[in-house]
Parts: structure tokens; C-alpha cells; sequence
């Protein structure tokens, strides 16, 4: 069969889906990406993908919405839950802006099945206009399928220019999030599967102090694909001066962020551009980074502690439901200082904490087995 892959431009709402779509490929189904700004990301993958806004701009789209953002952000800060309210005007535009572009590739290719990101409502308008299952892949803890519902009625006026009346019902919802921290909604979904989630972040040829084991802990500290474009590195900045007193390593994989701003790092601190996280994990004891739902799914899979120094988005829901469980840490930014960090690398409680969830997730049915369900859909 053919499979459409429609998602919402960036790196974290690509990535997790690619073991998904390897599996698909694998097992001789067609698979296409229809997305826009993230090539990249799929085509690095071994996938094929069609930029269907080439003139999309992301950033000008949120900076007309910025009181919304903010408002958002406000509400996360005083109350952690997975409501994207404010910002579906927001998507909505987005997924405007690809949908004339998407329905025509759709219309051209004729897929047999549509798997779309949360926030993608172009996902399911073209389901509907072609008459085929719609998917949702989830890509953090939290599938709040009323964020689904809330875009397309937000997207009234896309629907009507082409000719659909109505979203299409739900034929399943792919959920990487591990069962004991799921957040999710829309129980009357039929078919809710669990991912054994497989991480993807790209590859690298190792060099040789990544292909060993180090001397001393090491700790992975990131700030995602695209946080840094809005806040830059000084989110950091109590996490270096702090990491001079540990006897530990501190591994900043920052991606093509200038770590300048963070003034002369300590000798224990290591700057080393773009490193994909779940190999940087394989050789740490622990990670600090912002929250977003992709980080969150590779270091619980890594069986790693987290300290979450949230930024905006779902990173203070994601921080609030480990600290809950007792699998990681939280902190404001300026609060950062060396006993929190001590207790992130040294505590035994967060350690098996995570290796249990790290085995749940382990457990849950692999790509290859949604493969077939995906399959049986038609």
C-alpha cells in the first residue's frame, strides 16, 4: 500500500516518526513525507518527502501570534496540562498554508492510508477527501485528540475550498508514550496501540571519545532542534557555571547554536555541535535539556535520568509528569546549582526508575508489529 506521512514542519515532529515509516518501507509498503522546511530531517532518514509549502515561514507565522504564545506559556507555567488552546489558531494557519499543496500531491499519488502528527490537520482533510483511514502518530507523553478536533473546526474555511464536509473518524492512534506516564485522551479511539518506541536522531561517524566508555559520568546536555532559535543557549548558562564544581563530564550537543554566549566553559565541559542524542546516551548517566516530547522518549528509552529546564510548549507538562513519577527532575533556569546536579547523576531511586520504564517501553509492540495493523486498516 501507499502511506502519506503528513506532519507539521520541524525536526520533533519528524523524527519520531521515522521508525514507524522504516518499518512500513521494510516491509514493502510505499512511504512519502509530505511536510514543509524539514527535508532534511526525512531524506537524512533514507525516506522520500515532497516540500508541499516551499514558502511556508514558521517563524513570521508564530511572530504574528506572539500574545498567543505567550498566553500559552503563562497557562503552562501555572498549570502543567496538555491544552494547546491558544495556539490553534496558530496551527491552523500552518496547516492552511499546506493544504492546497498536500491535497494536490495526495490527489496525484492516491494513498491508501494517511498518518498525520497531532497538530497536522491537513492529515485528516485529505483522508477525508479521498476516503482513507487517518492515523495519528504521537510524539511525546500527551495526545490530547481534542487538539485534532479543535484545528479542524479552526479550519472550516480549508474544508469548505475542498469540498469536505466533515473530518474523518479516527482509525487508530500510534502512541509512543510508555503506558505508566501516558497522557492521553480520546479513550473512545478503538484502536489506541502503544509504540516500542526506536529511537531516531540521525547518524554519525563516532569519534573516538564517543566509542568508548568515559572515564568519569557523563551528562548530555541539550536544548532540542529548534529551541535554541528562540532562546538561544542562555538557558544554560547556571547548568555550566554549576558543572565546574562535579566531578563529572558535561556534553554539550547544541546543534549549530553558537555556545559563545555561555562566556569560557570549564575543562569539564565539552562543546561538540550536532551529536545524535540516543547515541550520546548510550555512553551518559544522565541529560539535561528542555522538554520536548522527543528528548523526553529518547532518554526514558536510554533509561536515563532527565533534568528538564522548560521553555515553553509541552515541556512543563512533560517536566512535571517525570518529576511526578519520580524519573526525573525540573528546575527554572536561574534556579540550577550544583547539589540539584549531584542528585541528577549520583541518585540511585531515579536510576531504577528509569530502567523500569525503559523495559515498559521495551515491551510494547515494535514498529514491524504496527506495521501489519497499519496494513490490516485498508
Amino acid at each position: 500500500m501507499r502511506v502519506l506521512f503528513c506532519t507539521t514542519p520541524g525536526p520533533g515532529h519528524v523524527l519520531p516518526l521515522v521508525s514507524t515509516a522504516w518499518a512500513l518501507q521494510a516491509a514493502g509498503h510505499d512511504v512519502l513525507f509530505a511536510t514543509s522546511a524539514t527535508s532534511g530531517s526525512v531524506t537524512g532518514a533514507g525516506l522520500s518527502t515532497v516540500d508541499v509549502a516551499p514558502d511556508l515561514d514558521m517563524g513570521q507565522i508564530f511572530y504574528r501570534h506572539l500574545p498567543a504564545v505567550g498566553e500559552y506559556v503563562q497557562r503552562q507555567q501555572q498549570q502543567p496540562v496538555p491544552d494547546h488552546g491558544p495556539l490553534i489558531p496558530i496551527f491552523g494557519e500552518i496547516c492552511d498554508a499546506m493544504a492546497d499543496g498536500t491535497m494536490a500531491l495526495a490527489q496525484r499519488w492516491c494513498p491508501d492510508l494517511v498518518i498525520h502528527t497531532l497538530e497536522q490537520g491537513v492529515g485528516p482533510l485529505v483522508a477525508a477527501k479521498l476516503g482513507v483511514p487517518a492515523v495519528i502518530h504521537g510524539f511525546g507523553l500527551a495526545t490530547p485528540i481534542r487538539t485534532v478536533h479543535a484545528i479542524a473546526d479552526q479550519m472550516a474555511a480549508t474544508y469548505a475550498r475542498h469540498g469536505v464536509t466533515a473530518a474523518p473518524e479516527i482509525g487508530a492512534v500510534i502512541d509512543p508514550a510508555p503506558p505508566s506516564l501516558r497522557i492521553g485522551f480520546g479513550a473512545d479511539v478503538p484502536n489506541w496501540w502503544g509504540l516500542g518506541f526506536v529511537p531516531y536522531c540521525g547518524g554519525i561517524e563516532l569519534p573516538d571519545w564517543l566509542a568508548v566508555a568515559p572515564e568519569r559520568p557523563r551528562v548530555a546536555v541539550t536544548l532540542g532542534t529548534t529551541n535554541p532559535s528562540f532562546t538561544g543557549v542562555t538557558p544554560l548558562r547556571r547548568v555550566i557555571d554549576a558543572a565546574a564544581d562535579l566531578d563529572a563530564e558535561f556534553v554539550l550537543a547544541l546543534g549549530d547554536a553558537d555556545p559563545a554566549p555561555l562566556g569560557t566553559l570549564p575543562d569539564n565541559v565539552r562543546a561538540c555541535g550536532w551529536i545524535p542524542l540516543n547515541v550520546l546516551l548510550r555512553t551518559s548517566v544522565a541529560q539535561i535539556h528542555h522538554g520536548g516530547g522527543g528528548s523526553v522518549l529518547v532518554a526514558l528509552r536510554a533509561g536515563v535520568p532527565q533534568l528538564i529546564l522548560p521553555q515553553g510548549n509541552d515541556h512543563f507538562y512533560n517536566a512535571t509528569a517525570l518529576a511526578e513519577a519520580g524519573a526525573g527532575l525540573t528546575s527554572a533556569d536561574e534556579d540550577v546549582d550544583v547539589a540539584l546536579l549531584r542528585t541528577l547523576i549520583s541518585d540511585d531511586k531515579l536510576r531504577r526508575k528509569n530502567a523500569e520504564i525503559s523495559e515498559e517501553m521495551a515491551a510494547l509492540p515494535s514498529p514491524a508489529v504496527i506495521a501489519e495493523r497499519l496494513a490490516a486498516l485498508r
